[in-house]
């Protein structure tokens, strides 16, 4: 601020590199399906959701069947395993029929 006032963080889910900002305007929202701790401070800060794949600068795309993503990273789930779309989770992947493991 201009020291007339209180400083007021950027919320969750957005981040603002401008020094000595003035208004909430300056605060810009993470990339669709991304998202941020409140006070952050650059782009850099956002991560796609769980379920998401891609950079923090986006876009972060949904992870389809038989992948599942964390941490913004797409993984494929071992042969003859199979996962529903927007999985997170390794545990998502179950063997196909037929199979055991």
């Amino acid at each position: 601020g201009t020291g007339s006032g209180a400083c007021i963080p950027c919320g969750a889910n957005t981040y603002s590199e401008v020094v000595a900002a003035t208004s909430a305007a300056t605060c810009t929202s993470c990339p669709t399906n991304a998202a941020s701790a409140a006070q952050s401070q650059s782009v850099s800060a956002c991560s796609c959701n769980a379920g998401y794949s891609g950079t923090s600068a986006g876009p972060c795309t949904a992870c389809v069947a038989g992948t599942y993503c964390s941490g913004g990273t797409l993984n494929t789930c071992d042969a003859n395993a199979n996962s529903p779309a927007l999985s997170s989770v390794a545990s998502a992947c179950k063997c196909n029929a037929g199979y055991t493991g």
